[in-house]
């Protein structure tokens, strides 16, 4: 027996051994979609390449909108769009490997018109039918108002909805049919009138799921009767002329019972919810950053935010809305050192269970060029971490993994590939000049800021030069704009060497045929192809600090993915704003409306807070991540090095240098480091790692979220 044993142990270890090898993961491509406009709850056929081959294998995303995968294969994808408002949207693909790049889908909104309905009269509850123009095939993406009160609809096509009166209405009201933001015209529909009746609810307090009994008069046909516990429609078991069974749903406190037949709705009686345990069954995302908005799923939580409370570890979260099944948090601060937590929920007292979490935060992942010696490398490639450097100020990523450091003193632009090789592209070392050239045949007065094209292109912001030059990746030097020497005075718009500059401090790409500039006192845009630079807000010859449409220095700037918002960090102001492009209405977004209202020397750490509370001191540099959060490089000189990030939501937090300091950076969270730098040379690649020049050490860090 024993011996039999053994030889099967052997035989299984042989099998075992012999199990092939997993294949490696390849994160999914998007090759085509169709249609690529529509509307909300339309077929789309998305075809590429290392999809998940099952439905729940990948997660498809219209903007922030999970849609519904209605069929999977490696190679295409069959989704129904979901809910988004008119426009164009990004449309990505999430499987186990990683993410997609995107691709657009359009949601269209055409005008939308009614011609008729029919019946005019009718009791609540009658089938209506409306005819018009442009209504949306999907019947829930169409808004059927009786006066005040919204309509069901059962049915929908591009001509015609059917829907139900809905109760409670007496007299004449107007009928319109809203789909997304375009409203029809409204058409008469005049109520007959007939009522159903409650007497009693038995019992009148219950917990959630015990059946209770609604005496009373209802209406025919009986069947179609609903029962609703406030909002929270019921699960009815019978219906009978003077009698419903029906099954407490979800909820809290006292709500009104109502019964609603296929002709009207009852008065209403008042129902006690008896309240059960509070549990926790999962969290949105078991990771996440410090000021992000997660959901705590459950039940028997409360609808009134006042009632509970979330905590992640002994830290209380702040509570944006609860409802009996979930709750909105933004995710604290966390206590130093602990990154891993357990997250539960108090409800009037009563403790849930705890889950797991853990806090995504930056740290100083690795140096990544520069070995702290002030000099020059004489153009020739080296490995970038024993390079010698000279105030390196700009650094900018590629989509390739390049990185592109540009050095103030040293007067030269680098790239760092993937490999670790620090490579010359041009630039005389320690030289000042405005020279056009080849490799070190070019000069730079002071280079402050870069951006990169897709086609390679460095654009360069030669701030004390008052030129902006273009730089090709075999190192020729072109002044694009600007005029050397040029001052406040003479600032002007104009083509090329016309364009008249003072103090373009920063650059970035606004698409790939328009260059933004951040002058000293306007907002500048550049046509790459007729090199036409026209100011687009901002006025360098009538400077009022205190009008929001006026800036001072602006240091940096970023745009967002729909190319609808440009973001500035004013720098001598003091505070961040945000322009509507085209429009170019100005909105301060973070940072006091006094510019004189400044974050004061300080090496204590600063507590998170709303936008418009938050103080800066020449703030400089400023990124955008794929959340849309905002990095912004605070301080300047000797003190308050800080990196902030401001939230979509409005609250600003210090991700990096908590007090401020400026002793040498070590390996760790970033929050609790001291680093030395003079806030400037801010960069952010395709992933959401943060690159940041420390120009005292010479040094070019990468900050890496985990």
């Amino acid at each position: 027996m024993k011996r039999s044993i053994y030889l099967l142990l052997a035989a299984f270890a042989i099998v075992a051994s012999c199990k092939p090898a997993e294949p490696e993961l390849k994160a999914p491509a998007i090759a085509s979609i169709s249609p690529e406009s529509g509307y909300v709850g339309d077929a789309v056929t998305i075809k590429g390449t290392d999809f998940g081959a099952t439905a729940d294998a990948n997660t498809v995303k219209f903007g922030a909108a999970k849609a519904e995968i209605t069929s999977a294969s490696a190679t295409e994808l069959k989704v129904t769009a979901p809910k988004n408002n008119p426009g164009t949207v990004k449309v990505t693909v999430t499987t186990a490997a990683g993410s997609s790049s995107s691709v657009s889908f359009t949601y269209v909104q055409p005008e939308v018109t009614i011609t008729s309905i029919s019946p005019e009269a009718g009791f609540a509850g009658d089938e209506v039918t409306i005819k018009g123009n442009n209504f949306n095939p999907t019947p829930d993406n169409n808004t059927v108002m009786f006066g005040t009160s919204m309509s069901e609809v059962r049915s929908a096509s591009e001509t015609e909805l059917k829907v139900l009166a809905p109760g409670g209405i007496v007299g004449m009201v107007d009928v319109t049919v809203a789909v997304g933001t375009n409203k029809s015209n409204a058409v008469k529909f005049s109520y007959k009138s007939d009522k159903s009746i409650i007497t009693e609810v038995s019992p009148a307090s219950a917990k959630v799921g015990e059946t209770v009994t609604i005496s009373g008069s209802f209406l025919e046909p009986y069947s179609e009767n609903k029962v609703f516990f406030g909002t929270a429609e019921a699960k009815v078991n019978k219906s009978e002329a003077y009698l419903i069974e029906a099954v407490v749903p979800e909820g809290y406190g006292e709500v009104e019972v109502k019964v609603k037949s296929s002709k009207d709705v009852s008065n209403a009686v008042n129902f006690n919810y008896v309240a059960g345990d509070p549990s926790v069954s999962g969290l949105s995302v078991a990771s996440a950053e410090v000021g992000d908005v997660i959901k705590v799923k459950g039940q028997n939580f409360s609808p009134n935010k006042s009632d509970v409370t979330v905590s992640f570890g002994t830290v209380a979260a702040e509570v944006v809305e609860s409802r009996m099944s979930e709750i909105d948090v933004i995710v604290p601060q966390y206590e130093e050192g602990k990154l891993d937590v357990k997250v539960g929920v108090t409800v009037g007292g009563k403790a849930t269970n705890q889950l797991d979490f853990h806090y995504l935060t930056y740290y100083w992942a690795e140096i990544i060029a520069g070995s702290g010696e002030k000099g020059s490398d004489e153009g020739q490639t080296v490995d970038a971490l024993s390079a010698k450097m000279n105030q390196p100020v700009a650094v900018v990523p590629d989509n390739k993994g390049n990185i592109y450091i540009g050095e103030a003193t040293g007067g030269v632009i680098r790239k760092l590939t993937p490999s670790g090789k620090l490579e010359f592209i041009a630039g005389k070392y320690a030289t000042t000049g405005s020279a056009d050239g080849k490799g070190a045949d070019a000069t730079f007065k002071y280079i402050y800021s870069l951006a990169v094209d897709s086609k390679d292109n460095i654009y360069v912001a030669d701030v004390t030069n008052h030129l902006i030059r273009k730089v090709t990746q075999d190192g020729t030097v072109t002044t694009i704009a600007g005029t050397a020497g040029s001052k406040q005075a003479d600032s002007r718009d104009g083509i090329g060497a016309d364009a008249w500059l003072c103090l373009p401090y920063t650059v970035a790409m606004y698409d790939d045929t328009h260059l933004l500039i951040g002058d000293g006192f306007n907002l500048r845009m550049m046509d790459l192809t007729s090199g036409e630079v026209k100011s687009i807000v901002g006025s360098p010859n009538s400077i009022d600090f205190a009008a929001i449409d006026n800036f001072y220095n602006i240091r940096g700037i970023a745009v967002s993915p729909d190319k609808k918002t440009i973001y500035v960090s004013d720098g001598l102001n003091n505070c961040v704003k945000a322009i509507s492009y085209p429009e170019c209405a100005v909105t301060r977004i973070a940072g006091p409306e006094v510019r004189t209202n400044i974050l004061g020397k300080s090496f204590e750490p600063l507590a998170e807070c709303k936008a418009e509370d938050a103080l800066f001191y020449n703030p400089s540099n400023l990124v955008l991540d794929s959340k849309g959060n905002l990095y912004l490089a605070d301080g300047t000189g000797d003190y308050n090095h800080r990196i902030r990030r401001i939230t979509p939501d409005g609250r600003v937090y210090t991700i990096a240098n908590e007090t401020g300091a400026t002793t040498p950076a070590v390996t760790g969270p970033c929050r609790a480091l001291d680093m030395t730098y003079k806030g400037w040379g801010l960069g952010i690649d395709k992933d959401d790692n943060l690159y940041v020049c420390d120009q005292k050490n010479n040094l070019v860090f990468r900050l890496t979220l985990k």
